[in-house]
């Protein structure tokens, strides 16, 4: 994933897999105060645009190659609120759009052979890796098989694009352990 600013925008490609064929490369971009900026960068990249509550604000995403779920998912995870927006999945790559609210939890685990990365678009999370705590606003973070981690939130919700590597099957709770 790749972030490329655009005037007062921060728009993620993925580029994961060095390909000449851009047709299923996904872009995303995201913000909670839309601007002629904005809906310009929707037409140039041929976007769709999609609002969801965030909070007490909406926000407006413009994303190509990702599928919207027609109602929102909670997580499958017995000690998670958080719930998902979207996905894309491929063999040994997937992408999930997640929604975790203020307060919010994930369940702690790890994967055996799976890479994760998180891009977080809006808001800020408390990622716990093997015990450590780290803020993320507005980054990225990776995680490496066989490393214990969670995502967290405080006063206010984040919206994080989770990047999944190596799963055969794209996207599968196969490889989580608790």
């Amino acid at each position: 994933m790749q972030s490329i600013t655009i005037g007062n925008y921060s728009m993620f490609v993925r580029n994961f897999f060095e390909r000449d064929d851009e047709s299923d490369i996904i872009k995303i971009i995201t913000t909670l105060n839309p601007t002629k900026e904005f809906s310009d960068l929707l037409q140039k990249e041929e976007l769709t645009q999609k609002i969801i509550d965030f909070n007490d604000n909406q926000c407006y995403i413009g994303y190509k190659n990702l599928n919207f779920f027609k109602k929102p998912r909670k997580s499958s995870s017995e000690h998670s609120n958080a719930v998902y927006l979207a996905s894309r999945k491929k063999p040994f790559e997937g992408y999930l759009l997640q929604h975790l609210p203020p307060n919010g939890l994930t369940s702690g685990h790890r994967h055996k052979i799976t890479t994760e990365a998180f891009h977080i678009l809006e808001g800020k999370v408390i990622m716990n890796i093997d015990s450590r705590e780290t803020t993320i606003i507005g980054g990225s973070y990776i995680v490496k098989p066989r490393t214990w981690h969670q995502l967290k939130t405080k006063e206010q919700p984040a919206l994080t694009l989770i990047q999944i590597i190596g799963d055969p099957k794209g996207l599968s709770m196969d490889d989580h352990w608790f």
